[in-house]
């Protein structure tokens, strides 16, 4: 009996023993966890301060849900985009096939005829009636826009003709409107490269299709004489493109303002890349220095729009093609040609609007030859409407008038421009067929006066000639 009591003290007695150790290593433990705890917390209290002295990293610009293009303002989304960088590729296509008819020209020479037309200019023949497809100023491109910011970014921009009757010419890649630019909202669009002067702006975006056709001749930005009625040169390039102010002009350095209000400026300025002297051989001989300067304002505000535009051509020696004796020469070293245009447009509705236009181009060389003519300047005007009715017609009538104008020689002798003026009119019929994509019929035609070589056509006018014409377009833009 004893010795039973005396186990079950034992057991009794190591079983309190083992409790009381196991107590013991559960406080250790909860002192060492507490401990844990409290070295945790202190890391995460300085990680906290550590990322409040620390700035905040910079968001990436996101790219641009849309591309606008900087020179019509519409905006499309582009067709890719990667981080802040967005590019879209843009085109117009605009071909027409026309039936084009010459005739009523004067063949011989007027007893009183103008100064600067050549009695050989009088012909006895007729230009022959033909078919022709005008591609117009149809382009492909692409464009894109590098954000920095909301209201910062960079552009370029690289575009080419595009001949869709097979003949390439000067049709390269990069051949038109291309450029590299940066672009602020605050303080406006600054780019280097190829493209259409202020002037052009100001004087030669009247009309319903989206560039240059037979469709719409214009005897605006040139002065007949056969002077093309758009060009594209990177300077002087001593042809008689260098007479005509519808430029994309190259080597040009370009600021655009932002609006304010409805009224914005546009300033080019072309670089003296042709600066040469006018006699190599001859030491001391004098220079000249091909530059171009354009400046426009503009003001659009409801109905309402008005633009005005001047540009100067020095020692382009446009006068040399126009009846006046070859530039940069001893003899005639020096030019100026300037272009002064008023556009006034007045819309009643979305599809409703109407737009009248004035321009003087005046046209002086340096020349120093007795009996030559050194200068000359016309006026021309323009009148425009267009309306829309239905859901997809709309009609546009165009009437143009250049006058004679006025001429004087280097020794004073008299000078006459007699016939030098004309006429011309168009009207389109145009139908929506969907989303940019449009039909339309024309008739057109050029009136020349009895001594005027203005042309619009694939042809050059015979003095006196009228070109008639109509045909069929398709205008796609994308």
């Amino acid at each position: 009996m004893s010795s039973r009591f005396g186990l079950v003290s034992i057991a009794v007695f190591t079983l309190c023993c083992a409790r009381a150790a196991a107590a013991d290593e559960l406080s250790d433990l909860k002192a060492q966890m507490k401990v844990l705890a409290d070295k945790i917390e202190a890391m995460e209290q300085k990680q906290k301060q550590q990322e409040q002295q620390q700035p905040a990293p910079q968001a990436t610009a996101a790219p641009p849900t849309q591309v606008t293009n900087p020179v019509t303002g519409a905006s499309v989304l582009p067709a890719w985009s990667s981080g802040p960088f967005s590019v879209q590729i843009y085109g117009t296509l605009l071909p027409l096939v026309t039936y084009i008819q010459g005739g009523h020209n004067t063949t011989s020479p007027p007893s009183d005829g103008a100064s600067q037309v050549p009695a050989s200019a009088y012909v006895n023949q007729k230009t022959p009636s033909h078919w022709a497809m005008n591609l117009g100023s149809s382009n492909i491109g692409f464009r894109g826009v590098y954000g920095f910011n909301p209201t910062t970014r960079a552009i370029l921009q690289i575009e080419s003709g595009t001949q869709l009757d097979s003949g390439p010419g000067p049709n390269t890649i990069a051949s038109r409107n291309s450029w590299v630019g940066l672009q602020s909202d605050t303080y406006g669009f600054i780019f280097v490269g190829t493209n259409f002067t202020p002037y052009f702006y100001a004087c030669c975006t009247i009309g319903i299709l989206k560039g240059n056709s037979f469709s719409e001749p214009t005897l605006i930005s040139n002065p007949g004489f056969n002077v093309p009625p758009v060009t594209q040169q990177p300077g002087r390039s001593g042809t008689i493109a260098d007479a005509t102010f519808n430029r994309r002009q190259g080597r040009s350095i370009n600021y655009w303002t932002p609006v304010f209000g409805g009224l914005s400026a546009r300033l080019e300025y072309s670089l003296d890349t042709g600066k040469a002297s006018v006699s190599p051989a001859t030491p001391g001989a004098p220079l000249y220095s091909p530059t171009i300067l354009s400046a426009a304002l503009f003001y659009d505000n409801g109905p309402v729009g008005l633009k005005a535009g001047f540009e100067q051509h020095r020692d382009y020696f446009g006068m040399a093609f126009l009846g006046g004796a070859p530039g940069a020469t001893i003899t005639n070293p020096s030019s100026r040609d300037n272009g002064y245009v008023v556009t006034g447009t007045y819309r009643f509705a979305p599809r409703f609007q109407v737009a009248a236009q004035w321009e003087r181009l005046s046209y002086k060389s340096d020349d120093t030859i007795g009996p030559n003519v050194n200068k000359y300047s016309r006026d021309a005007f323009l009148l425009f409407g267009a309306y829309g009715f239905g859901s997809s017609s709309t009609v546009a009538l165009r009437y143009n008038k250049a006058l004679d104008g006025d001429c004087s020689k280097v020794n004073g002798a008299d000078c006459t421009t007699n016939g030098l003026g004309a006429q011309a009119w168009s009207a389109i019929y145009m139908y929506n067929i969907a989303q940019n994509v449009d039909v339309w019929a024309t008739l057109y035609q050029v009136i020349n006066k009895r001594s005027a070589t203005y042309t619009q056509t694939d042809r050059n006018a015979l003095p006196g000639e009228r070109q008639s014409g109509a045909g069929i377009g398709l205008q796609f833009v994308f």
